[in-house]
């Protein structure tokens, strides 16, 4: 069994003379986690949270914490090991790839999240390393991570050079906060076309429109067979439609699979979004002048959390 060692740097008061504040080094090893697998599965089938993970793609997104030592002043690292996705995705590479550029037999969780922050930190809001849920996770460092005294977290190893590590610090969770807001929200969508390409290790399909377009899914069933049944069929596909900030169409989490009925061409076209996730701080510039949190009143969007209004909020101080 190969393992491959990543180190984990982490920077701030909440490494003291003792060692880490138990509280921060414990909120570090969870959303370390939560940020992994979200990104293995994203890698792997375009989706952070859709549908029933398979036991390999849950040992796919695994990183067993080995140990850590006080490395400098305020400086913790943190030593991690994995295996290569080739070791623990056999039934994946066995397959033909249903996306192109999918994850590399040497890659580990670990490079596939340096790969995911690079896109955030760029603003690139047409990235398929992301969704709206895994930009959710990122955001949510700042309260759960960086408010408990962690500066920042440097990871290198294997391809993630130590001379330029994966830098994630408050930074980076504001910038997937302002990629968050711009996101359209998910909408009940239907979809019409031939199921052309299916993927039993990830449950992941692709969809080809009359048009020549293609739209990719996840089915949130349990079995491959609704799949394979209706292979090389024209069909329609109900769920959600997930974009990117861009606007772009994702995916669909397809719930529903089923054969065409007459009249059900209509839907034989690439979901748009109707609307998008309201840019709070866009509100505030315009509004400051009108009467400060008066004025934002009835504006905010209710799917807002308590930590996005208070984030915007605080521009106006």
């Amino acid at each position: 069994m190969t393992t491959v060692e990543h180190k984990v740097v982490m920077h701030g008061r909440a490494v003291r003379s003792g060692g880490a504040v138990p509280a921060a080094a414990g909120a570090v090893l969870t959303h370390l986690e939560y940020s992994l697998h979200g990104a293995v599965d994203m890698a792997f089938r375009r989706a952070s949270g859709a549908g029933r993970r398979q036991a390999w793609l849950r040992t796919a997104g695994q990183a067993d914490f080995k140990h850590g030592e006080k490395t400098g002043s305020e400086e913790m690292s943190l030593y991690f090991e994995s295996r290569p996705f080739g070791e623990v995705a056999e039934e994946y590479f066995a397959q033909p790839k249903l996306f192109a550029d999918g994850p590399q037999k040497d890659d580990t969780p670990f490079d596939v999240l340096a790969d995911t922050v690079s896109d955030v930190l760029n603003k690139r809001t047409n990235s398929e390393r992301y969704d709206i849920g895994l930009l959710k996770r990122f955001q949510k460092l700042r309260s759960s991570v960086f408010d408990k005294d962690v500066s920042e977290l440097l990871i290198s190893g294997h391809r993630i050079d130590a001379a330029t590590p994966c830098r994630i610090e408050p930074a980076f969770a504001s910038l997937a906060q302002e990629l968050y807001l711009q996101t359209p929200i998910p909408a009940r969508v239907r979809v019409a076309g031939t199921l052309d390409m299916v993927q039993a290790s990830t449950l992941a399909f692709e969809l080809l429109l009359p048009t020549g377009d293609r739209v990719r899914g996840v089915w949130k069933g349990e079995e491959f067979e609704t799949l394979r049944r209706l292979a090389n069929t024209e069909i329609v596909a109900s769920g959600m439609a997930i974009y990117r900030p861009s606007g772009t169409l994702l995916r669909v989490d397809a719930d529903s699979l089923a054969p065409q009925r007459p009249g059900d061409g209509f839907f034989a076209t690439v979901p748009v979004p109707m609307g998008g996730k309201l840019d709070l701080k866009s509100l505030v510039r315009e509004q400051k002048k009108r009467g400060g949190i008066a004025a934002m009143w009835g504006q905010i969007a209710a799917e807002e959390s308590d930590e996005e209004f208070l984030a915007a909020v605080a521009e106006m101080d």
